[in-house]
């Protein structure tokens, strides 16, 4: 409710999404590693750029660490663990996902994060529900009937972050992604 409402985080600018149990991500040394600059194709002054902009206002940035469950801790680079602990890039809105595990749960207990939060997700109605409240009548519509179609989007969209940024997608360019990697 809070993502549709726009109270959580209304003022980000830039949104990066890595997957962790992927080794460039978890064995990272830097800040552009991270993020995955060599990925995007930047130049070194775009690069520059983003990293200015990082340390300037870095309560605008968002960075999803996705499937923490899926990696382990001790596989991970200093610098990975230090963005997760909060002391490298702080001020940063990190989200981490995971599944329940013993390490995700001994590392919750020893790491201040300033939000824990479980989602369960949007059953088929609820999900229906959130776009038509979220979207205007027309493309709601449009949007309910590509989700009957495509159980791929549909099943991504059953989480309410994904859910809430692929509506925010549609709202500036009415066309949904056919991938993860179009969200982000």
């Amino acid at each position: 409710h809070d993502w549709a409402e726009e109270k959580i985080w209304p003022q980000i600018d830039l949104l990066f999404a890595r997957e962790l149990r992927k080794s460039d991500v978890h064995a990272a040394t830097s800040i552009g590693e991270l993020l995955g600059f060599s990925d995007l194709g930047l130049t070194t002054a775009e690069q520059d750029a983003i990293l200015l902009y990082i340390r300037a206002h870095p309560a605008r940035i968002a960075l999803v660490l996705d499937g923490l469950d899926e990696t382990s801790l001790t596989m991970c680079s200093s610098f990975v663990k230090g963005v997760i602990k909060g002391t490298v890039m702080p001020g940063i809105r990190l989200v981490i996902t995971s599944r329940h595990s013993t390490e995700v749960m001994r590392l919750s207990r020893a790491t201040p994060f300033h939000k824990r939060v479980e989602i369960l997700g949007f059953s088929r109605q609820g999900l229906q529900s959130y776009v038509r409240k979220v979207l205007k009548e027309s493309d709601a519509e449009v949007v309910v009937s590509k989700l009957k179609h495509n159980p791929r989007l549909a099943s991504t969209m059953q989480m309410p972050f994904f859910a809430n940024a692929i509506c925010r997608l549609y709202r500036q360019k009415p066309d949904l992604p056919k991938s993860l990697g179009e969200i982000f």
